[in-house]
């Protein structure tokens, strides 16, 4: 049974484009369903079938030999002569290939035709014409495909070399001499010839254009001195180099071969997926090692998860593809957490080195110094990029200084076997590959060593967590955040490792440094994971001064929730903690942070009192940037309260420090309440500007919950200026990030202030039903309004209800309480 599979992978493409399934697209054939499903696995179509897909993409008649020639050959010659709103059904059309038979050469045929590389071809390709190119040297990891890569521009140069394309093996040449030795051979030496190795090469290629592929010569890299000194001899000539790492010659040309891009696993897209040339890849070569192997858009997730497991690397996703003979893709991906035991090679043609996936990462092992073996073993235990810091702190027992680890870190970068990654800001940072880690984990393993540098990796991120949640205070908030969020998957792994080893403390040290980033980058999701295992945690550690930070940190991060009763238990563990250890200063913070919980409690009496309690401890401490918290906290509890001259008191009592200035977090506080103050004075105009100001200090924070607040108060005060449509952008940048964070209080809030949108716009029926919705889950949840807010709240209901005849209010009432969510979110964006 002939197999099309270019033909099928793009009428998959064509029909997950049209939105079609396999049943509905077979039907718009009219074929069964059977029938269709064998031609999109690579059976060879009919004509009839072709016919009636000519009619369905509506091509005329005279396309016909078209589409049946690429069905036929599996290879579309000519583009087909689609309608405009079809055209991006468009097939890749093939060039046409140069003439070959007349260059003489020594390549060996390519066993499968390559996928998801003809852009790299094509750019070599035309590389190796270009005058000033060459010395071209393909670099990549181990497994990337650099062989086939060259290979495939061997044959597409035929025709641009007339006097011979040589393709010559380094990896079998041991030495350096057995290299030359085979050069000369393959192209005819004389052995009674006086004339050195390198001089008979010259001689040999004379003038002639001719191209020289060297294959795997990373270990070979003595040659650079001998290809220089042949290239100024044979001005034709042009050399293909794929190695591991550069020849560090002047005439030479680097490019890089990375491995495919992986499609997302849990996209919806499946044309995306089908046509990702590593999913492209798997597939050729399940079907190639067993033809009953049939895909379907069942596996298609499946698929993608097994290429991203494999970085995209070509070999390794070759190596796997082979096993669908035994086993199937599920159970592929569930035994991959074994890259190294799984993947081997069983095609007797395959290059040794290449024979499984341990082997081929051995060969590049080996070719490296002691120091660079040493520091790539140790690289394993980082779970993601890290920056050079890192690393040395990691590795400084290794080596006499951070020079020689920073050139190490070089060298194992250009040797394809570290990835060097600049992050947004410029910073550099290092990583491997998953497969590569692998192996260097392995080796380290091997050493018995693993707990040693596992547990460096470990101090070294606590101490960091800890060293920044202690300069958060200050005027490097920005940067500072930043950098935690650059770390954040280290986070996640040294938690993971700390309760994998039962290391309890050092869990509970780490979770109280993180509270305040979680809190304030918006990462709750994140942080109520660990709530569980904070939980178990305390229950095993006898410090009481690290139960009291993690508990606390607790009532940080869970201060969001919309269970008030959660950080409200942490933060009374907490106090109890600091008063059994008579921790003043861990006291006021607790009181200070149960009276922002009563505050959002709405029980204003009871966060009076702790806030009071806080502000006597702080006024006579040196913690100022405490005592500008407890002044902030009280200032918009006097705002909730309507007591706006008392709330100004303490504002004016911050906003005279020049500290407020170099600290963005308090001083994009201070500018909120300050436009809230504002807003309540009817000073409308200053009140925008206030709140803008807000906007950006918060934006540079990247504080999400703080931004949604600033956004929420902008369109309450373009509102109130009667601008209509920014007031709408601003609320709708409000609900986004409210949504995100769970925060029900606030999304009521902003759904509120569409209703007043919409009745500003004569919309009553529908302010009815956001107003009747969000009123009645306040009083289903006990979220009133805060006292300043309950008269103009209630004075709007009763004004819209007015606007409307009483039994289409009431209709509208009812309705709206009866609403879900995101049929009320739905409502929204629809209007």
């Amino acid at each position: 049974m002939k197999q099309r599979q270019a033909f099928a992978a793009w009428l998959r493409h064509v029909r997950h484009e049209l939105q079609y399934s396999q049943d509905q697209f077979a039907e718009q054939l009219n074929y069964a369903t059977v029938t269709y499903r064998k031609v999109e696995r690579g059976l060879a179509p009919s004509a009839a079938f072709l016919e009636r897909l000519a009619a369905v993409l509506e091509l005329p008649a005279s396309d016909m030999r078209i589409l049946h020639d690429f069905a036929s050959s599996d290879t579309a010659l000519q583009a087909l002569s689609l309608p405009h709103h079809l055209e991006h059904l468009q097939p890749h059309v093939a060039k046409p290939k140069p003439a070959v038979a007349t260059t003489p050469h020594t390549l060996p045929m390519l066993p499968y035709p390559l996928i998801g590389r003809e852009r790299e071809v094509e750019t070599l390709t035309n590389l190796l014409q270009h005058p000033q190119h060459r010395l071209i040297t393909v670099i990549g990891p181990p497994g990337v495909g650099k062989t086939r890569v060259a290979q495939a521009v061997g044959w597409e140069s035929l025709g641009h070399f007339c006097d011979g394309v040589w393709y010559v093996e380094g990896i079998q040449c041991t030495t350096i001499a057995d290299f030359w030795v085979d050069i000369a051979n393959m192209l005819g030496r004389s052995a009674n010839s006086l004339m050195t190795l390198l001089e008979q090469i010259s001689a040999l290629i004379g003038q002639k254009s001719s191209l020289l592929i060297l294959d795997n010569c990373e270990h070979l890299a003595e040659i650079n001195l001998g290809l220089a000194q042949i290239l100024a001899q044979c001005s034709g000539l042009k050399i293909l180099v794929t190695s591991r790492t550069s020849l560090k010659l002047r005439i030479e040309h680097l490019f890089w071969l990375h491995p495919f891009p992986t499609p997302d696993p849990q996209s919806s897209n499946l044309s995306a997926i089908w046509q990702n040339p590593a999913v492209q890849l798997f597939c050729q070569r399940a079907q190639a090692s067993n033809h009953e192997w049939q895909i379907n858009d069942s596996q298609a997730s499946i698929i993608a998860h097994i290429c991203q497991h494999l970085d995209g690397l070509p070999l390794v996703i070759e190596l796997a593809a082979v096993r669908t003979q035994f086993v199937t893709p599920t159970t592929l991906l569930a035994r991959l957490s074994n890259r190294l035991g799984i993947l081997t090679n069983t095609m007797r043609d395959a290059p040794a080195h290449q024979s499984t996936l341990r082997r081929t990462l051995e060969w590049s092992y080996q070719l490296l110094d002691s120091n660079e073996q040493q520091i790539f073993a140790r690289l394993s235990v980082f779970a993601t990029d890290s920056d050079f810091e890192a690393i040395v702190a990691v590795c400084v027992d290794l080596v006499p200084s951070n020079d020689d680890i920073f050139d190490c870190m070089a060298s194992l970068v250009a040797k394809s076997l570290v990835i060097h990654r600049p992050d947004p800001q410029g910073n550099s940072r290092f990583g491997m590959l998953a497969t590569i880690r692998e192996f260097a984990a392995s080796l380290l393993s091997e050493q018995q060593q693993t707990h040693y540098y596992t547990q460096r990796y470990i101090n070294y991120y606590m101490e960091l967590a800890e060293k920044i949640d202690r300069e958060l205070r200050g005027n490097d908030q920005i940067r500072l955040l930043e950098q935690l969020e650059s770390e954040f998957h280290h986070w996640q792994a040294v938690l993971r490792l700390c309760l994998n080893q039962q290391q309890y403390s050092g869990f509970l040290r780490l979770f109280a440094a993180l509270s305040q980033f979680w809190y304030g980058h918006g990462h709750f999701m994140e942080a109520w994971q660990w709530l569980s295992a904070v939980d178990e945690a305390l229950n095993h550690v006898d410090s009481p001064i690290i139960q009291a930070r993690a508990a606390l940190g607790a009532g940080i991060v869970t201060n969001i929730h919309h269970c008030l009763d959660l950080p409200l238990g942490y933060l009374e563990r907490a106090l109890d903690l600091c008063q059994q250890l008579n921790d003043q200063q861990g006291i006021a913070t607790c009181r200070l942070l149960l009276g922002l919980i009563m505050m959002r409690k709405h029980q204003y009496v009871q966060a009076t009192r702790w806030l009071n309690q806080s502000l006597s401890y702080f006024d006579s401490s040196v913690e100022y940037w405490l005592l500008s918290i407890n002044h902030l906290l009280l200032a918009q509890l006097n705002i909730y309260l309507n007591d706006l001259e008392q709330a100004s008191h303490y504002l004016d009592l911050i906003g005279h420090s020049p500290q407020l200035r170099l600290d963005p977090f308090r001083l994009s506080w201070y500018q909120s309440l300050q436009g809230h103050v504002a807003f309540y004075k009817r000073s409308y105009t200053e009140a925008l500007t206030w709140h803008q100001q807000s906007l950006i200090e918060r934006q540079q924070l990247g504080i999400k919950g703080d931004i949604a607040v600033s956004w929420l108060r902008i369109a309450q005060t373009e509102r109130a200026l009667g601008h209509y449509q920014p007031t709408r952008n601003a609320l709708e940048q409000s609900l986004k990030l409210w949504q995100m964070h769970d925060n029900q209080e606030n999304v009521l809030h902003c759904l509120e202030e569409f209703a007043a949108l919409l009745a500003y716009d004569q919309k009553h029926q529908a302010a009815t039903h956001l107003l009747s919705y969000a009123w009645f889950q306040r009083e289903q949840r006990q979220l009133p309004h805060p006292p300043i807010d309950q008269a103009r709240s209630q004075q709007f209901g009763m004004w819209l209800q007015n606007q409307q005849p009483s039994h289409v209010w009431r209709e509208a009432w009812n309705h709206g309480q009866n609403l879900k969510l995101d049929q009320v979110i739905r409502l929204v964006i629809v209007l």
